[in-house]
């Protein structure tokens, strides 16, 4: 539902067909826009990713090969996010924003 109260389409995949597997997670960012996980398989796959959901709804993929990821958060300036894969690393900070891009 949008902030005026309009329904929107279910989200399934971002702008280049990556599919959501597992999306739990979110944060909001300064510029209208959201951040979510998309945790992936249990177990050896490494399949978690970061989208990001821009104010005018476009979708991007930001971050790939996780290992679970669930539960992140944003640093105030915007500059470092942090992702927990819960199922091998206790945090990763992936680091260097660039556009909508993340680099670790």
């Amino acid at each position: 539902m949008s902030a005026d109260g309009a329904v929107l389409p279910a989200y399934t995949h971002d702008k280049d067909g990556n599919k959501f597997m597992g999306p739990n997670d979110l944060a909001p960012d300064a510029h209208g826009g959201i951040y979510f996980t998309a945790s992936g398989h249990l177990g050896p796959v490494i399949d978690g990713k970061v989208f990001y959901i821009a104010a005018d709804g476009t979708i991007t993929q930001v971050a790939i090969d996780l290992h679970n990821a669930d539960g992140f958060a944003i640093s105030a300036d915007g500059a470092i996010l942090y992702v927990v894969e819960t199922e091998k690393h206790p945090s990763r900070k992936l680091m260097s924003r660039a556009a909508t891009r993340w680099t670790r």
